[in-house]
């Protein structure tokens, strides 16, 4: 099944400004809760995707060579998801997120793939 087939959504992450920041605190306990249930589009078969794909945006092109929350943050587009904070007005500083933005598959707007993504089913 095509990602572009499926409802598409992206969690929202703003960046810390202080790696011991309750900002990235909070980051560190959504990245870990998001990874902790959820498998890669390649481990979940046929029969299961009528779900929902989740982005979790990095800043490379290709897969990561190493997994895990200290990579996945480290790696996320922060840059990318603040223009869409902006989009939707959460981006001012006492909004502290996270944000699920969900697409609508049949409108025009889709998550551009020029970004780098790990493309992720939820359960």
């Amino acid at each position: 099944m095509k990602a572009e087939a499926v409802p598409t959504g992206i969690l929202l992450l703003k960046k810390p400004g202080d790696p011991q920041s309750d900002m990235a605190k909070r980051n560190r306990l959504v990245c870990d809760a998001f990874f902790e249930k959820l498998r890669e589009v390649r481990q979940v078969p046929p029969s299961e995707q009528r779900q929902i794909i989740t982005y979790w945006p990095i800043t490379m092109r290709s897969a990561p060579t190493s997994t895990g929350c200290d990579t996945y943050l480290r790696l996320y587009d922060f840059g990318l998801a603040s223009k869409e904070l902006k989009k939707i007005g959460k981006d001012r500083d006492e909004y502290i997120g996270p944000v699920f933005l969900a697409y609508d598959i049949n409108g025009p707007t889709k998550v551009s793939p020029r970004h780098g993504f790990l493309y992720i089913y939820a359960e």
